[in-house]
């Protein structure tokens, strides 16, 4: 699959500093982070998203908020009747 380039991030890093990362691009690829920074100069994205405007005052400006999160409990709430512990295994 081909990634999805989001450019133009403000993003703080959960790592102990807290890093802040300005004017960042985030690539991602089937559905997972594939590369935090600045892209590779040969990235080929077949989506590129600006994600400058994405948030003000801490609401989302172009996402329906409300939509996404009725979607997620919905989809939290079928995997819950599955039986699902966790959405995916993650290594520890």
């Amino acid at each position: 699959m081909t990634p999805t380039h989001i450019q133009h991030l403000a993003v703080v890093t959960l790592d102990e500093a807290g890093t802040i990362l300005k004017d960042a691009d985030l690539v991602v690829i089937d559905g997972r982070i594939a590369h935090l920074g600045k892209a590779p100069k040969d990235l080929v994205a077949d989506e590129v998203i600006d994600g400058s405007g994405l948030m003000h005052n801490q609401e989302l400006q172009t996402l329906d908020e409300v939509r996404i999160l009725h979607e997620a409990e919905q989809r939290a709430q079928a995997m819950v009747r599955r039986g699902m512990q966790a959405a995916r295994a993650y290594k520890t």
